[in-house]
């Protein structure tokens, strides 16, 4: 955070933990992820508790035209009920409701195919649904999604895999990269002038070598804040990248910036 007066305002920026998207050289890793990942960017305590564990899974959420070319059943896409289609090699995964006070709750998990699990949702009479769902799997850490399914699209799909170890920001992690994008960055004078406050959505993928790649906006604010929150995060230094299996993978992140005037 860097705070500092401008005309009797306060003005600061605060750069929250990144969620993590796993990208295995998937071009579009940010198509369709805005809505699914700003609740669990904003509440990003089990991603920072998977730093601490020997494997981590990572997941992305899958987009309609990735959807599509799947070939679901039909009951699978049209579904009667909320839906979450969960493809995987990883065999033995265990899903629960993040909160059991919420108002939605796990109906019933078919047996893994080899290729997907399949969760049917119980959200009452409500057919929309927005809730977080825990994964997790024995030597793993588990990893927090959030599920949004609709009346018009109440099917929701991710991809989730595993890397053996994070990426890591100047000997740090995604929490260090946060505290420096803060550090660099300056509330532009003409947002101060014009009272432009609120939260950006900036995407980029940590890539095998280590540098930032595919740097873009999933939700922007004004021209000035959002030419600042990239001019900062593409003049990043160089990562150490995620590592499967002993071979560097690419990452995605989903980060947070908030620029606030009090």
């Amino acid at each position: 955070m860097k705070p500092f007066s401008h005309n009797r305002f306060m003005a600061a920026v605060y750069v929250l933990t990144a969620m993590s998207l796993y990208a295995p050289a998937v071009s579009g890793a940010m198509d369709s992820a805005m809505d699914s990942a700003m609740n669990s960017a904003m509440n990003s305590a089990m991603d920072s508790a998977m730093d601490n564990q020997e494997r981590h899974i990572a997941s992305r959420p899958l987009g309609d035209k990735e959807l599509a070319e799947e070939n679901l059943p039909e009951n699978l896409l049209a579904p009667e009920t909320p839906t979450l289609v969960v493809y995987s090699d990883l065999e033995g995964l265990e899903f629960e409701m993040a909160d059991e006070n919420q108002r939605t709750r796990i109906k019933e998990v078919q047996p893994y195919d080899g290729e997907k699990y399949v969760l049917s949702m119980d959200a009452g009479r409500r057919r929309n649904v927005r809730c977080d769902i825990v994964i997790s799997k024995d030597g793993y850490a588990p990893k927090s999604i959030e599920v949004s399914c609709t009346k018009r699209n109440p099917l929701a799909a991710y991809e989730v895999d595993y890397v053996d170890e994070m990426p890591k920001f100047l000997g740090g992690d995604k929490d260090s990269f946060a505290v420096w994008v803060s550090e660099n960055m300056d509330y532009p004078e003409e947002a101060l002038k014009q009272k432009h406050k609120g939260v950006i959505m900036v995407g980029f993928l940590v890539g095998k070598d280590g540098y930032l790649t595919d740097i873009s906006l999933i939700r922007g604010l004004s021209a000035e804040l959002d030419n600042e929150t990239l001019k900062v995060v593409k003049s990043s230094p160089k990562w150490t990248p995620a590592m499967k299996d002993g071979e560097p993978v690419s990452m995605s992140f989903i980060m947070p910036v908030m620029f606030d005037i009090r």
